[in-house]
């Protein structure tokens, strides 16, 4: 199920949570580096590997220390936006005083390196990455940088689209979004329903036609948006079809060269 179906308004508001509630955390086949051999399974493993990162390594201990699950995207990786200043940085896990940890071996290994406990944020929201502690961190060097790119160049997009607006990293589904009118605008470097990137538009229940193609909206996969130009074309159009509030001023006649 996509990731932005299970929110009842269709967003990634701010979440702090006022008690802490124990949930049970999905358990997903593990995936080794001996069965990451094929373009398809080293994608799927370098996202959850990332996906657990995100959640266990960077976004539980930020909750544990401030209440806040909420990460950002940054040109080369991903971080915290509150306490303890931690960011991935390609294949290290930089530290607020600078210091690097290789992001390899175990989310336990990596997380003792760290100094952080290791562990999703004690809220009761579904999915998650399904990281155990003993879980093998698999980054594969073709894929990684392409996952991380095309955060990179969602966030950037999105920072258009809103004028501003800084988009958030959400740990539970591993997706960056915006907040528009109770819709939310966002990409994702796939899902267990989905698993190559893409980018959406979160409309449950809106009428199918040729824009809204599938149940929780509307999707486009990763490599039928290259660019800047060619998300903001989507992200508007969805924008156009769902508020008042599109316009066409950011978008190009034609796709940049």
């Amino acid at each position: 199920m996509p990731a932005h179906q299970h929110r009842a308004d269709g967003p990634r508001r701010r979440y702090i949570a006022k008690e802490e509630t124990v949930v049970n955390t999905p358990i997903r086949t593990p995936l080794d580096a001996a069965t990451a051999n094929t373009t398809a399974e080293a994608v799927i493993a370098t996202r959850r590997s990332l996906h657990g990162i995100a959640e266990c390594l960077l976004a539980g201990p930020q909750y544990r220390v401030t209440g806040e699950i909420a990460l950002r995207v940054t040109d080369d990786g991903f971080g915290t936006t509150a306490g303890p200043a931690l960011r991935v940085a390609g294949t290290e896990i930089v530290t607020g005083n600078g210091r690097t940890v290789p992001a390899r071996g175990s989310f336990a290994e990596v997380a003792a390196m760290l100094g952080v406990e290791f562990g999703r944020p004690a809220l009761d929201y579904p999915d998650g990455s399904g990281a155990q502690p003993g879980d093998e961190i698999i980054l594969d060097p073709i894929q990684l940088p392409r996952l991380l790119d095309w955060l990179a160049l969602s966030a950037a997009a999105l920072r258009r689209l809103t004028s501003g607006q800084e988009p958030i990293l959400w740990p539970e589904h591993f997706d960056v979004a915006v907040l528009i009118d109770d819709h939310s605008y966002g990409s994702s470097p796939g899902d267990d329903d989905h698993p190559p990137p893409y980018a959406y538009v979160s409309a449950p229940g809106y009428a199918a036609d040729d824009f809204f193609n599938v149940p929780f909206g509307a999707l486009r996969a990763a490599d039928t948006l290259p660019r800047t130009d060619h998300l903001l074309a989507f992200w508007r159009e969805g924008l156009r079809r769902l508020t008042d509030q599109g316009t066409l001023a950011d978008i190009p006649t034609q796709a940049e060269s």
